[in-house]
């Protein structure tokens, strides 16, 4: 699940969405300076970071039957 949630912030995937106003949408997660704010710095790859953290080391891949 949390893959799948970062996931969709590196790419939520509206530019085909049925309607115009959704397409227009963008949006970033980005790195705040010490006053909080946004710097040009863009967060990126949350979710291969996240199957870095499986203490399993399988990625999240289901155990091996």
């Amino acid at each position: 699940m949390l893959g799948g949630i970062c996931y969709l912030l590196g790419d939520p995937g509206l530019a085909d969405d049925e309607v115009e106003e959704i397409r227009e949408l963008g949006w970033a997660l980005v790195e705040t300076d010490a006053e909080g704010y946004p710097t040009d710095r863009e967060i990126s790859g949350l979710d291969e970071s996240v199957l870095g953290t499986d203490p399993a080391r399988r990625e999240m891949r289901p155990r091996p039957e």
